[in-house]
């Protein structure tokens, strides 16, 4: 998926004034807080560079796929979109439209990948 598709799913959903490199910046935060917080936490994933370095370019492809996608990077730029106008209840619903999609993605990854540190556990 890539980010204009997403960008194109947001402006058809809740048209708005911001520009696709404003938004471009947006989901380049988010996926640098997933390589942060999900992918280097776990065992090496192909094609994720260590330094995540952001979008330049609208054609690029996302990092995240499959079911979770869509919701998590459309709730993401509606939340943001909302915050930015001030729009407090929409917020409200797209930060937690969010949330539930993140935390079910981190789950399901956590549940498939194996995680790179031990536990501290010991029998």
């Amino acid at each position: 998926m890539t980010i204009q598709e997403i960008i194109d799913r947001v402006d058809y959903l809740s048209p708005n004034q911001y520009s696709d490199e404003q938004k471009t910046r947006w989901l380049s935060d988010l996926d640098g807080r997933i390589v942060h917080e999900v992918f280097l936490t776990h065992e090496p994933r192909w094609g994720v560079m260590r330094m995540f370095e952001g979008y330049t370019d609208t054609e690029n492809d996302l990092l995240l796929d499959g079911p979770y996608a869509s919701d998590v990077y459309e709730n993401y730029l509606l939340s943001r979109i909302a915050e930015r106008n001030a729009e407090i209840s929409k917020y409200n619903l797209y930060a937690t439209l969010f949330n539930e999609a993140y935390t079910n993605y981190v789950n399901w990854y956590n549940r498939t990948h194996k995680a790179t540190q031990q536990s501290g556990w010991r029998f």
